[in-house]
């Protein structure tokens, strides 16, 4: 684990965040900031299918996924932790938790010089989902398909595909080696 400002140091992006801080907040309360990002630390995830990043409080933890600390996912990796660090900062600009990407988390990352938005793309996520997914479900319709761990809690076709309409089969199990024909 290494410490959330030396994680950005190494990225590049101290510049930037110390930039922002102080178009938001005055000198001294922008030095207690940075102090206070000093106890946080960067953890790697191996496991999670469905995010990027994520800040957790209660252990001063930024976590970040595994697949954007390769060669060639710089781009992300600076994306994801400018996004996470502004997760971070929010409680100590404005005094208060916010929960979400709400209106003080989007003028912190325009402060970063940061596109207020969602990092991960999910084409991303799904092809590291669809390699590590034991089950493929897939819409009758569209054949749009749906990488999964664990079974569904009911039958397959009781699921709708939000986007056409369709309803889910189970299209291979890779534990058994079922394929739907």
């Amino acid at each position: 684990m290494k410490r959330l400002t030396d994680f950005a140091d190494e990225i590049g992006i101290t510049n930037r965040i110390i930039t922002g801080l102080a178009k938001l907040v005055s000198e001294d309360k922008a030095l207690d900031i940075l102090e206070t990002m000093d106890e946080w630390r960067v953890v790697i995830n191996y496991r999670t299918t469905t995010r990027h990043g994520q800040c957790r409080y209660r252990t001063k933890e930024v976590e970040l996924h595994c697949h954007l600390m390769k060669p060639g996912s710089e781009e992300g990796r600076i994306q994801t932790t400018i996004h996470e660090i502004a997760h971070v900062v929010v409680p100590l600009i404005y005094g208060k938790y916010v929960k979400g990407h709400g209106r003080e988390w989007k003028h912190v990352m325009k402060a970063f010089g940061a596109e207020p938005k969602r990092c991960s793309s999910h084409e991303s996520m799904n092809e590291f989902k669809m390699n590590k997914a034991k089950l493929v479900y897939a819409c009758k319709n569209c054949e749009t398909e749906f990488p999964a761990q664990r079974r569904k809690k009911h039958p397959p076709e009781t699921y709708i595909h939000r986007n056409c309409g369709g309803r889910l089969y189970l299209k291979q199990n890779r534990v058994t080696g079922y394929k739907a024909a």
